[in-house]
């Protein structure tokens, strides 16, 4: 939501940057078919978008998924932290490298800190939230 709201609906210099951490950059259909995700995501999604999952291409509700969809606003980014493990099993580390290509390819400063063999919840490692709070201090005190 911090993704979206910065990228699609703030005003000008309301805000310098934005962090992801663990979330889903995209509301895609690999992240909607995504066994492990779509039981736990299915209801904080479709009440984000207001609408159904789309079960085709033609699906009337496909347009919102799209606007709903930080990805879509990439040429509109604010600089971008994103903090992701690498065996995230509820959003695929692939999606965060593809929204990094994205990010890179439009001009926008972003960074990504892999969380290796880490997954969603990767607070429960120590080493690995140390490691995320760490890219996150550093990452403002360089805004």
């Amino acid at each position: 939501m911090a993704l979206l709201y910065g990228y699609a609906f703030s005003e000008q210099d309301e805000i310098r940057s934005v962090l992801s951490i663990a979330g889903p950059v995209g509301i895609s259909a690999e992240l909607l078919a995504n066994p492990a995700t779509a039981p736990l995501l299915r209801e904080p999604i479709e009440w984000l978008v207001g609408a159904p999952i789309p079960t085709s291409g033609s699906d009337p509700n496909l347009q919102k998924y799209v606007q709903a969809s930080p990805s879509t606003y990439v040429n509109q980014a604010l600089p971008t932290l994103l903090i992701h493990g690498t065996d995230d099993e509820l959003v695929p580390f692939g999606m965060v490298e593809a929204m990094k290509a994205s990010l890179d390819g439009a001009g926008i400063h972003n960074t990504l800190v892999e969380l290796a063999g880490a997954r969603h919840n990767f607070t429960e490692n120590p080493i690995h939230a140390l490691m995320a709070l760490n890219a996150v201090f550093d990452w403002i005190s360089a805004q």
